[in-house]
């Protein structure tokens, strides 16, 4: 996967040039957006694309799939990409070492993820001793594995040995070859490790937390009338996502390249219902990931939640009575 990173950043670099920031208000942008991760929480970004919502908004959007949030804020710093998606503590780690970027948006506030094993682990103390998939160091994922564990009462990389494996799904592929224990997964990944026979050791869905952000850079800001759009978009997308069940189900099947029916359910019911219809990020969330940092870095220990965000543009948008009027249309 470097080497696909490295290749999406020759592209990048090369044909598909970031938003023409010259361009005069009213015309249609040119947009690059990358995200992390190719689960559900992505589904607002994904039917706001597909559906051609961001068309109607007046963005002419490419989706990037870079697999893992370090890379795709490395992206957006570079100029590579637009506008970011990804979990909160890719951007809070970059903005604490002094990157010009703001978090604009989140469509995810809870941890929301579970910890599967293979059949002989049935509790969490079983766990000692053995090898634990999570996401690349420094990810969402990574730092997850590392709450549940401590949560548990399991020291990573003392207790359970820790397994830096990218994404879901080749977190999950690792678990069904044997190559670890037990790893973290999202939907629709439970629902098939449960139909599979492997063991449900407890989840995440209760904890408050920053999972899925949008992050813009300072170029960025200097047109905020994309930002406004992209958000649009992305609020429109959500409203979809909750509203139009047949249309979205589609959607994220292709995306999520699932073809039995009763997972792909099991992923919309879930993400339908925990994605929020105002996207604002969630201070006690990210107080929670900010304590969670500060255990390996200082910095985090002395800033406050809402330094990392710019709400403006939100605000602006919730306050023109824009997001009112899109559930004002019903079903």
């Amino acid at each position: 996967m470097l080497a696909r990173f490295g290749l999406i950043t020759v592209v990048l670099g090369t044909v598909l040039l970031p938003l023409a920031i010259e361009a005069q208000a009213g015309e249609k942008r040119s947009v690059l957006i990358g995200y992390a991760t190719q689960t559900g929480v992505q589904s607002p970004l994904w039917v706001a694309k597909d559906s051609g919502i961001f068309d109607k908004h007046g963005l002419e959007t490419q989706l990037v799939w870079i697999q893992g949030g370090p890379r795709v804020v490395q992206a957006l710093i570079a100029g590579n990409i637009d506008i970011g998606l990804t979990g909160g503590p890719d951007p809070v780690r970059a903005i604490l070492g002094g990157a010009q970027i703001k978090i604009i948006a989140s469509n995810h506030n809870r941890m929301d993820a579970t910890v599967v094993s293979e059949k002989s682990v049935t509790r969490p103390a079983e766990l000692k001793g053995k090898k634990f998939a999570a996401g690349i160091i420094g990810s969402t994922g990574y730092l997850r594995s590392e709450f549940i564990l401590r949560r548990w009462g399991l020291e990573p990389n003392k207790d359970v040995f820790l397994v830096p494996l990218g994404n879901t799904p080749t977190r999950f592929a690792a678990l069904n070859s044997g190559q670890v224990s037990a790893t973290l997964v999202s939907p629709p990944e439970d629902y098939i490790a449960k139909k599979m026979g492997f063991n449900i050791l407890g989840d995440l869905n209760d904890v408050e937390y920053l999972a899925n952000v949008a992050i813009i850079s300072k170029k960025a800001e200097q047109d905020p009338e994309v930002v406004e759009r992209f958000l649009k978009g992305l609020i429109e997308g959500i409203w979809f996502l909750k509203t139009r069940r047949d249309e979205s189900l589609k959607i994220m099947q292709r995306h999520l390249n699932v073809k039995d029916p009763e997972i792909a359910e099991a992923a919309y019911v879930h993400y339908s219902g925990v994605v929020p219809a105002k996207p604002y990020p969630s201070e006690k969330g990210t107080q929670l990931l900010l304590s969670e940092l500060g255990k390996k870095d200082q910095r985090s220990r002395y800033v406050k939640p809402e330094s990392f965000f710019e709400l403006k543009y939100l605000k602006k948008i919730e306050e023109s009575g824009f997001l009112d009027s899109l559930y004002q249309r019903g079903r």
